[in-house]
């Protein structure tokens, strides 16, 4: 894998212009390290030897599959084992392509130990606008709708936290809802990113039509 190279600091700029990114090369992820974005969206096409993943049988796995590790094998070994009765020679393609994007997420935060979580769902697991007391959190999507986020200037802050219903939203009037595309990675900073409480990527699950499965793997940094 090619090394990562961290960019360098920019001046600061409206929040419209510089609160998220969409990129195309897996090094534009260092992206994410700039002070004023929160969000940078990596576009990539799943795989094609994962394009069967539409048919498999996702109600025989036993998910929530939860890891913390360091990168490299011994994660690849844990997704395997755990999809392998069920998915057959499957779970090798999609225990690779899981390896490989915790490595490229550890080369970004430079942690030495990271969470891994695989999740099968036919519904919004977190329906509701909020931020993540993470220091930076990944997402990608194998199958179903991708997460959704939103723009700073585009959040009403002070609805956040608020858990009864008919709580106002978080999204302003006419906000511009961002969703991720199956197979992308979308790197959500935390509030416990240094220097960014109060500004945590605003982002939901988003809805899951009816009769439609959802597999989700997210990545946290949990160590440096």
């Amino acid at each position: 894998m090619q090394a990562l190279s961290r960019p360098p600091r920019q001046p600061v700029i409206a929040d419209y212009v510089i609160s998220h990114r969409i990129v195309d090369e897996t090094v534009e992820l260092m992206d994410i390290c700039h002070d004023d974005r929160n969000v940078v969206t990596l576009r990539r096409p799943l795989p094609a030897q994962l394009a069967s993943i539409t048919s498999l049988d996702l109600s025989g796995l036993a998910l929530p599959l939860t890891i913390r590790t360091v990168p490299g094998e011994s994660l690849r070994s844990a997704v395997r084992a755990r999809c392998a009765d069920t998915w057959g020679s499957f779970s090798d393609d999609f225990a690779d392509d899981v390896t490989y994007w915790a490595q490229v997420f550890a080369d970004v935060t430079e942690c030495t130990a990271l969470g891994i979580r695989v999740v099968a769902t036919t519904e919004a697991m977190c329906p509701r606008f909020h931020v993540d007391r993470v220091v930076l959190r990944g997402v990608m999507t194998y199958l179903g709708p991708g997460t959704q986020y939103v723009a700073n200037h585009e959040v009403d802050r002070s609805a956040l936290g608020i858990p009864y219903a008919g709580a106002p939203p978080v999204e302003r009037k006419g906000a511009v809802i961002w969703a991720a595309q199956v197979g992308d990675l979308v790197l959500l900073k935390g509030e416990t990113w240094p220097n960014n409480t109060g500004r945590g990527a605003v982002h939901r699950s988003p809805p899951v039509p009816a009769g439609t499965k959802r597999l989700v793997v997210t990545f946290d940094a949990l160590a440096f």
